[in-house]
């Protein structure tokens, strides 16, 4: 998508050339015109058409200015944009990943704390057996009891935090998923924006351009029609001489 915005600039830039050079070509044509006025009272009419053709052609120049001007500050935009949007991009990334990392090292501990149950269940399964086989004539039969109840209330409380650890990873699992689904929709559709509007101001500029083009033929007309009259003036001078 960067490669496409950056053609469609190169492409605005080379319209935009090859109507600043049409400009200067019509400035050369229109002076070179101008230079040749007749002292006439008959030249007024045409002479005030070629000054309103000129201004008209100023008047076009002047728009093609703010156009450029418009477009360098819509360019500039765009790539601000899309730095931001990149920034964004890479930042939803770096969440997911520290995330993701975050639910490895939860997971491990987790590992560890299943391990730990394990090895106090088998200890209390010794313990029960132990205290199943000598209930009616060990004297040590109260205090492995306590031991007992001591055991599970550490085996409570080591399911209770394995039962917190699971939310938890769910929770990181959640969220850095639902950073990316939401981040990058939004930097694609910002993109998209920007695309579209650089092509609309191509298509103006094509625009300006066949006006410009349109211009230059009048002109032409023109200058041939001022050719003429003074040849035919210059005949009619002739023959009266």
């Amino acid at each position: 998508m960067l490669d496409a915005l950056s053609l469609v600039r190169m492409q605005v830039l080379l319209i935009l050339l090859v109507a600043v050079i049409a400009g200067v070509l019509l400035g050369f044509l229109i002076s070179r015109l101008t230079a040749k006025r007749s002292p006439r009272a008959e030249d007024a009419m045409t002479e005030t058409d070629l000054a309103r053709q000129e201004a008209d052609l100023r008047e076009r120049d002047l728009e093609i200015d703010r156009l450029n001007a418009r477009l360098e500050a819509d360019t500039f935009a765009a790539d601000t944009d899309r730095v931001a949007a990149e920034s964004d991009h890479v930042a939803a990334a770096a969440q997911a990943v520290a995330a993701e990392r975050r639910a490895e090292t939860l997971r491990e501990q987790l590992d560890e704390r299943n391990a730990e149950l394990a090895s106090s269940r088998e200890e209390l399964e010794a313990l029960r057996r132990t205290t199943e086989a000598q209930a009616t004539e060990d004297p040590a039969v109260a205090s492995l009891r306590e031991e007992l109840r001591s055991r599970n209330a550490r085996v409570a409380e080591l399911e209770h935090n394995l039962a917190a650890r699971d939310m938890e990873i769910s929770r990181l699992e959640t969220g850095a998923v639902t950073a990316w689904d939401t981040t990058v929709p939004n930097l694609e559709h910002r993109i998209d924006e920007l695309a579209d509007h650089n092509t609309q101001l191509q298509r103006e500029l094509a625009a300006m351009s066949d006006r410009l083009d349109g211009q230059l033929g009048e002109a032409e007309a023109l200058r041939r029609a001022l050719q003429e009259r003074d040849r035919r003036l210059a005949e009619h001078e002739g023959r009266a001489s």
